[in-house]
Parts: C-alpha cells; sequence; structure tokens
C-alpha cells in the first residue's frame, strides 16, 4: 500500500507540474501568464459572463488572485465588464472582448492539440475508466480533507 502511495502522489505531483510548465510556455507566447489559462476557460464557456466570486469558485482559486488577474486580462484588452449589473466591480460580470474569444480560441486550440498527444495511446474504454476512477478518487480525497478541516475525521 506504501508503495500506491508513493507512485499516486509522485504522479500526481509531476503531472500537475508538467501541466504548469506547458501552461505557462502556451500563455506565454500568448503574452499572458500560466493561471491565465483557467480563467479565459471558463469565460470562454460562459457567454454570459462571470463574476469574480464564480471564478474564484469554479477555479479554486482566491479573491485576490482572480481579481488582480481580471484587472491584467482588462488592461490586455481581453475582458471588459458587463454595463451597470451591480455598483461593485467584483459583483459585475466579466466577459470576454472580442480580442479575449479570439485569445481564448486559440488557447483552447492548443489545450486540444495538448489533450489528444497525452490521451493517443489510450482507447475510449481505457480513457473512460482512467477519469471516472480520477474522479472517484478526487471526490474522495475532497471529502475526507473536508472531514479533516472540520475535525470530524472519518479514518
Amino acid at each position: 500500500m506504501e508503495r500506491q502511495f508513493e507512485s499516486f502522489v509522485f504522479s500526481v505531483s509531476m503531472i500537475y507540474k508538467d501541466i504548469q510548465k506547458l501552461k505557462s510556455r502556451e500563455m506565454a507566447k500568448l503574452g499572458l501568464k500560466g493561471p491565465y489559462a483557467l480563467y479565459l476557460y471558463r469565460l470562454q464557456n460562459a457567454p454570459d459572463g462571470l463574476t469574480a466570486v464564480e471564478l474564484c469558485r469554479l477555479c479554486g482559486e482566491d479573491k485576490a488572485a482572480v481579481s488582480r488577474a481580471l484587472t491584467q486580462l482588462e488592461d490586455a484588452g481581453l475582458v471588459r465588464y458587463r454595463e451597470g449589473e451591480a455598483p461593485r466591480r467584483y459583483r459585475s460580470r466579466a466577459v470576454l472582448t472580442q480580442k479575449g474569444k479570439e485569445t481564448a480560441d486559440r488557447m483552447d486550440e492548443r489545450i486540444t492539440a495538448y489533450v489528444a498527444a497525452v490521451q493517443a495511446q489510450m482507447d475510449d474504454e481505457r480513457r473512460a475508466a482512467f477519469y471516472a476512477a480520477l474522479d472517484e478518487i478526487a471526490a474522495n480525497l475532497h471529502r475526507l480533507s473536508s472531514a479533516e478541516a472540520s475535525g470530524e475525521s472519518e479514518v
């Protein structure tokens, strides 16, 4: 069991690090920072826009990081806020500008190419089983870590 833990943690860590490297490299080609990839992706899939609070929840990031990113994306002309929605900016919906949509589309093309390359050797059945197992592991780890945080250990 100890070897399984070691293998799992090492593999997940390496996957995360490699994803971070790829995001940084690809986003730099667009003149942006790596973490902005997820924000652009989420905004691209929300035509009515998202508030900073919604982006925080969807991306698993804190409010300060999302606010800074939205300001920089707005300064770059990739995001704008919907007019007259809320008196405070963090409650207004951010939407992609035309330039933002084009940038997100280019980013999406690169993501699609990377996903295809990573999964090239996997058939549909194996891919489905992998994602089902990964989702189950993620849900179980989240449940356990939430229980530990509230002092209700399940182990």
